[in-house]
């Protein structure tokens, strides 16, 4: 879909309407811009022009770009059907059953043969920090974020138009949905698992397009880069909310694309494993998969800064 465009101009004041310039003196003149009028805030749109300065003599000309909008305000976690269409919307727990859990159905999961969960979440923008915690079930906690029109039953049965693939051991992920197909059938689809670890390694790795052969540059890229600098989220009020341990942490991770979770479509986290990040075991217990991906701009230790969304309650239970 193409962009809506807008003839509406943006309002430029000068700090004064002559100025001289002296040889190796430099001059100043402060300029002022202001957004065109009318524009929607919500569709963070964006104006440009030039700003021409003439002598009579001699005309220069300097080019200038604006965002009418707050960059904080924009959404980060995909809460909507964009991806998989229908009344799938994300983010959503996969359950062993080969159903979507519904937000308000308890499960429990024995973790024998396919009854484990997935995860599966989308990025609207890129965060430069995206936290995947395990919660208490009980935690007292107000998400940003939430799908009130999920579906109308508890649970969603997975139907083809989804385009999901059946769960078993071999075959976690779903395929392309349908809609992204036709544009997408000439490319040999590859599937990963999104495992429980940092991806932003692989993601950063395959986005420089350096490849196996050229690892041992990563460490002088992620030096001289500074998407791969730390984000600290020590402290403040980010570090008050009780979690029960980390299952995915990301730094800078892009937004989604129309396209496999290959190539970044969407993220998948499998609970196959039934371990934190760390690699301790998971134990026995009520629990909620909590999702912060902190804003643009924001600060890593506020937690009034991030988007958030609280999975249902999921049970696990492993036979001793």
């Amino acid at each position: 879909m193409a962009p809506a465009t807008s003839s509406a101009a943006a309002s430029v004041k000068f700090s004064s309407t002559k100025i001289t310039v002296w040889p190796l003196i430099p001059a100043e003149l402060t300029v002022t811009f202001t957004p065109p009028s009318g524009l929607d805030a919500s569709t963070f749109p964006v104006y440009s022009g030039q700003v021409v300065i003439s002598n009579g003599k001699e005309t220069v000309a300097s080019s200038y770009m604006g965002l009418a909008a707050n960059l904080k305000d924009m959404p980060i976690i995909d809460n909507t059907n964009f991806y998989f269409g229908g009344t799938l919307k994300l983010p959503f727990v996969l359950a062993g059953t080969g159903v979507v859990q519904g937000p308000t159905t308890v499960k429990t999961y024995t973790f024998n043969g396919t009854d484990y969960p997935l995860f599966y979440y989308r990025l609207a923008s890129g965060s430069a920090s995206v936290h995947i915690d395990l919660v208490d079930s009980n935690i007292n906690f107000t998400a940003t974020r939430t799908k009130r029109d999920l579906v109308d039953s508890p649970d969603a049965p997975l139907v083809p138009e989804w385009g999901l693939l059946p769960r078993s051991d071999s075959s976690e992920l779903p395929s392309i949905p349908l809609k992204h197909r036709r544009a997408l059938s000439s490319h040999p689809m590859k599937l990963h698992h999104a495992r429980h670890g940092n991806l932003s390694d692989r993601a950063t790795e395959e986005a420089r397009g350096l490849g196996p052969a050229f690892k041992f540059l990563s460490p002088l890229w992620d030096w001289a880069t500074p998407k791969n600098k730390p984000v600290s989220s020590s402290g403040g009020t980010y570090q008050q909310v009780p979690i029960i341990g980390v299952l995915q942490q990301l730094m800078y991770a892009p937004r989604g694309t129309p396209d496999t979770v290959a190539n970044g479509g969407y993220n998948v986290l499998s609970m196959k494993s039934r371990t934190f990040a760390n690699g301790t075991t998971i134990p026995n217990g009520s629990y909620r998969v909590l999702l912060r991906a902190l804003k643009i701009t924001g600060d890593p230790s506020n937690q009034n800064d991030y988007e958030s969304w609280l999975g249902p309650v999921m049970n696990f239970a492993v036979p001793t």
